[in-house]
């Protein structure tokens, strides 16, 4: 998952749609638009955080750099793995930000599905979608927090 498609992308393409659908006379097909491209990426995008949560620690933790020991035993490398990778989380906050960007996926999730389940019709008149205004702004927050939060994780390798 790119970090800069969420925040570039989706939730630019988000905060266009919400000010389109929040003017006097907004322009259907416009909204349409954004509702069939952009907005229908979200499980991609979900998916892609959930891969981030599940392979960070072990993608950036230095507990990767153990691997490249060859003369370890296994029982030093097993207590070695679990004290470095202790640390790590602990120094850098990471367990947290986890946690963090796992609730903040939950909500928007959670928005996101209330949004497909009342817009499940077909074609929606303009008066409908912006009846859904609400639940497309706290969904937009949603999103928004879990775009700042994934850019606190940290980007590289750090040693505890």
């Amino acid at each position: 998952m790119s970090h800069d498609r969420l925040q570039n992308q989706f939730l630019n393409g988000l905060g266009g749609f919400l000010g389109r659908l929040r003017t006097k006379s907004p322009n259907l097909s416009r909204l349409t638009e954004f509702l069939e491209g952009d907005f229908t990426a979200w499980s991609e995008i979900r998916n892609g955080t959930t891969s981030l949560l599940e392979d960070l620690p072990r993608a950036l933790s230095p507990i990767a750099l153990l691997d490249r020991v060859d003369r370890l035993r296994p029982d030093t490398r097993s207590f070695l793995v679990e004290i470095v990778e202790g640390l790590w989380l602990q120094r850098h906050g990471i367990t947290p930000l986890l946690a963090a960007i796992q609730q903040s996926l939950e909500t928007a999730e959670r928005y996101h599905a209330v949004i497909v389940g009342l817009g499940r019709r077909e074609s929606q008149s303009v008066e409908e979608l912006q009846m859904l205004l609400p639940n497309f702004e706290m969904f937009q927050a949603a999103i928004g927090e879990l775009s700042r939060t994934i850019s606190r994780l940290p980007h590289a390798r750090f040693l505890p």
